[in-house]
C-alpha cells in the first residue's frame, strides 16, 4: 500500500503514563543482578510504567485527551472524529471509542470507532484519520492509541515480563490549508500471527463459563492462552526482512534521501533491534531515536511517547522532518515521512492512580 495525504497537520500530542514505576533492577524476582545487566544491554529497558488494577486504556487516553484539548484550546464541538487503536479494549463490545465519546462529552455528531492493531498502530492511525479528515466539515479529530500490555503478560515469562509497559497517547489532527503532503507505505502478512499473539477472549478461543471444574491440563492451557505468546527470533527476523525495505520505499515515495530526514522514530521494540536497524540501513548518526529505558515497549503508544519525550524541544517552535515507522504483531507494518511542528503541545502526563470511570453508569 502506498498513499499520499495532503492538507492535514498534527496540532499536538499528549502521552499519558501511570504513576507506578517498576524498576527491574530493584524488584525483579525473575533475574539475578548479572542476568538483569544482560537484559538491560539487549532491551535498553530499566523500568516500565504499570497501570493499577481497574485502570484501562480508555482511562489513559481520556486523561491525555482532556489535557490536550485544554492545552490547545479546542472546543469539544469542533471535534468530528475519534479513533482508538488498541489491542486491549475495555470490553469486547461496544467499541471503546464510543464509550470515550461520552466520557469526553463530545457531540453526538462525532464519529467514533476502534481499530485492532498493535505495534504498527500509530502510523496506520495517522493515515486513516488524516484521510478521513480531508472529506469532513470541521476538520478536527483525535487519534488515540495505547495498550495496557502488562495485563496480558505471564509473570514467569522471562521473554516478555521485563519488556512491556503501559501508556496511552492522543494526537490532535486537523485539516490545514497548506499542501503539507504526508507519504505512507504499509503492508501486512498474516503468517506472523503464529509468532506473536494472545489467543483467549474471543470466538476462536473463548474463555469458558462453566460450573464443571477444570482439569489441571485444561486450566494450564487456558492460562497460556490468556497470556501473550512471543517468538523473539521470529520477530527479529521479520523486522530485518521488512523494515529496511519499508524505509527505502517510503523515502523513495517522498522523493528524498535518508540524510534529508532529521529523525527516524521507530516503534520502540527493544534496543538491540533498533540499533541493529540503524546500522543495517546506515542511518545518519544520532537520527534514530531510542526511548526505552524508562517506559519499555508501549505498543502503539511508543512512537508518540518517544516524540514527546525526546523531540519536544525540536518541534515546539519549528518543523522537523521525520520518518515514523511501526512494525510487529500481525505481521503488520507502516511508515510515513512528514513534517511535524511547530506544535505548542507535545508532553507526557502522569495519571493519578484513581483516574478511572465506570463505562456503564446506572
Amino acid at each position: 500500500m502506498q498513499a499520499v495525504v495532503k492538507h492535514t497537520r498534527i496540532a499536538g500530542i499528549c502521552t499519558a503514563v501511570p504513576k507506578k514505576k517498576v524498576n527491574f533492577f530493584e524488584s525483579s524476582t525473575l533475574f539475578s543482578p548479572q542476568e538483569m545487566d544482560r537484559v538491560y544491554e539487549n532491551t535498553g529497558i530499566r523500568e516500565i510504567r504499570s497501570a493499577p488494577p481497574g485502570m484501562v486504556v480508555s482511562d489513559m487516553c481520556t486523561a491525555a485527551a482532556e489535557r490536550l484539548m485544554e492545552r490547545l484550546g479546542w472546543e469539544r464541538s469542533s471535534i468530528e472524529l475519534i479513533v482508538l487503536i488498541t489491542q486491549s479494549p475495555d470490553v469486547p463490545l461496544p467499541a471503546t471509542a464510543c464509550l470515550m465519546q461520552r466520557r469526553l462529552k463530545l457531540p453526538n455528531e462525532c464519529a467514533a470507532f476502534d481499530i485492532n492493531l498493535g505495534c504498527s498502530g500509530y502510523v496506520y492511525g495517522l493515515w486513516v484519520v488524516s484521510q478521513l479528515l480531508t472529506s469532513m466539515n470541521k476538520g478536527r479529530a483525535l487519534l488515540m492509541v495505547g495498550d495496557k500490555s502488562t495485563e496480558g503478560l505471564h509473570p514467569d515469562d522471562t521473554g516478555t515480563a521485563a519488556l512491556f509497559g503501559d501508556a496511552g497517547a492522543v494526537t490532535a489532527i486537523e485539516r490545514c490549508a497548506d499542501e503539507n503532503p504526508v507519504y505512507y507505505v504499509g503492508g501486512s502478512d498474516g503468517e506472523g500471527g503464529a509468532h506473536l499473539n494472545l489467543k483467549a477472549g474471543q470466538n476462536r478461543c473463548q474463555i469458558p463459563i462453566s460450573l464443571k471444574p477444570f482439569t489441571k491440563e485444561e486450566y494450564d492451557q487456558l492460562m497460556l492462552n490468556c497470556k501473550l505468546h512471543m517468538n523473539g527470533p521470529e520477530v527479529f527476523g521479520f523486522t530485518l526482512r521488512v523494515v529496511p525495505k519499508l524505509i527505502r520505499e517510503t523515502l523513495a515515495l517522498a522523493g528524498i534521501e535518508k540524510e534529508d530526514v532529521q529523525y527516524y522514530v521507530f516503534h520502540q521494540a527493544n534496543k538491540f533491534i533498533l540499533e541493529h536497524l540503524a546500522r543495517k540501513m546506515k542511518l545518519p548518526e544520532g537520527s534514530a531515536v531510542l526511548d526505552l529505558e524508562l517506559w519499555g515497549n508501549t505498543s502503539s503508544a511508543s512512537v508518540p511517547l518517544a516524540i514527546c519525550d525526546k523531540l519536544v524541544g525540536d518541534i515546539k517552535d519549528k518543523p522537523a522532518k521525520m520518518c515514523l515507522a511501526g512494525f510487529g504483531v500481525g505481521w503488520s507494518w507502516m511508515a510515513c515521512v512528514l513534517d511535524i511542528g511547530p506544535i505548542p503541545v507535545a508532553e507526557i502526563y502522569e495519571i493519578p492512580d484513581d483516574f478511572y470511570c465506570d463505562p456503564f453508569p446506572c
